[in-house]
């Protein structure tokens, strides 16, 4: 008898870890490969990464520890990302950036309007980079969609 109890009970919880494995598939944002998705007013934009006017992005971020790690990339400034995609007035509240795995943090406007400051970097896929973090938990990787607040 205790084993069927146990039995059922496990089945009970197999059962509900696949039905929110269903629903968080559905609830996700396709991706566009080889593309950022931009969304804002009511429109998401794919802004394709090999349209993005690069540059070298060079500098130094500091993690949480205090250890020191020299950037020397190519990249556009998020701001800059945001004009190709059509957004014609830069936000008052910011953007939240997400990554493809739904990671994902808010940059705001302030940090949006201050030059040399975010960046979007390209690598094996988009990176978010903030200069003047004292942590990298904004350092998103993958990143997949921009979403204008």
């Amino acid at each position: 008898m205790k084993k069927k109890v146990i039995f059922g009970v496990i089945g009970v919880f197999l059962a509900m870890t696949a039905v929110l494995a269903v629903i968080h598939q559905m609830t996700r944002t396709e991706e566009v490969e080889g593309a950022v998705l931009v969304e804002f007013a009511g429109q998401s934009v794919a802004v394709q990464i090999e349209d993005m006017p690069l540059s070298a992005v060079k500098g130094t971020v500091i993690n949480g520890k205090g250890d020191k790690r020299e950037i020397d990339a190519q990249g556009i400034l998020l701001a800059d990302v945001l004009t190709l995609a059509g957004v014609e007035n830069m936000p008052e509240s910011g953007v939240l950036v997400t990554a493809a795995d739904e990671y994902s943090v808010e940059v705001t406007a302030d940090e949006l309007a201050e030059e040399d400051k975010v960046y979007l970097l390209q690598e094996e896929t988009p990176r978010l980079l903030v200069f003047g973090d004292n942590s990298e938990k904004r350092n998103v990787k993958n990143v997949a969609r921009i979403t204008v607040q």
